[in-house]
């Protein structure tokens, strides 16, 4: 299994990381059936160290949260046998938002998934076709998010105005008012003022 798992996991992993991520299981067979794997501490601990070599070969370098390694039981016959277990590894692709990224691994070797099975590697005309569509699809991202954040500010900016017509009679009524009071304060004041005086003589 050695030899296989270790050029699997770059074949299947640089396919998975250029088409949206994926999971590389050993011991289920292509048609779902699940055959599983004896995997006891020792063949585990082998299994981990053949993935941190084979991850360290991708371009550019993978970082931890890019894959994971997990040893799934396998429950037979309605009881779980200790190392019975099904291998699963999982790689991630970069978020949607991330810059096109195409990996290679050995010799600048890119492979691509297509209709259930792995393609390549990869010739330099199917890379430049890959880049075009990847790219393509980044500016189209682009000008949708364009477009809705300008949505958005006309919206908003039809909002506003909105409140700015519903406020101005309000702010007109309440200046109104505090005129008036103001006057009306006023000459009490004056009347008071004018009283005094009276008093006085």
């Amino acid at each position: 299994m050695q030899n296989n798992f270790s050029k699997d996991v770059l074949r299947y992993g640089c396919a998975f990381l250029n088409s949206g991520g994926g999971s590389l299981l050993v011991g289920v067979w292509d048609n779902g059936v699940v055959c599983s794997v004896l995997f006891d501490h020792k063949k585990e601990d082998q299994s981990c160290l053949q993935v941190d070599d084979a991850v360290k070969q991708f371009n550019p370098p993978l970082f931890p949260h890019s894959y994971s390694l997990r040893f799934l039981p396998v429950i037979t016959s309605g009881r779980r046998e200790h190392y019975i277990k099904v291998l699963c590894l999982t790689f991630r692709a970069p978020p949607a938002f991330a810059e096109p990224t195409l990996y290679r691994v050995g010799e600048g070797k890119a492979y691509m998934r297509r209709d259930g099975s792995v393609q390549g590697p990869l010739g330099v005309s199917v890379i430049l076709e890959w880049s075009r569509q990847m790219w393509a699809g980044k500016v189209k991202q682009l000008e949708q998010n364009l477009y809705e954040e300008t949505s958005e500010k006309w919206f908003l900016a039809r909002q506003l105005d909105t409140l700015r017509l519903a406020i101005g009679p309000l702010q007109h009524h309440y200046h109104r008012r505090s005129s008036l009071r103001r006057n009306r304060t006023r000459n009490l004041t004056s009347q008071h003022s004018s009283a005094s005086c009276e008093n006085s003589r």
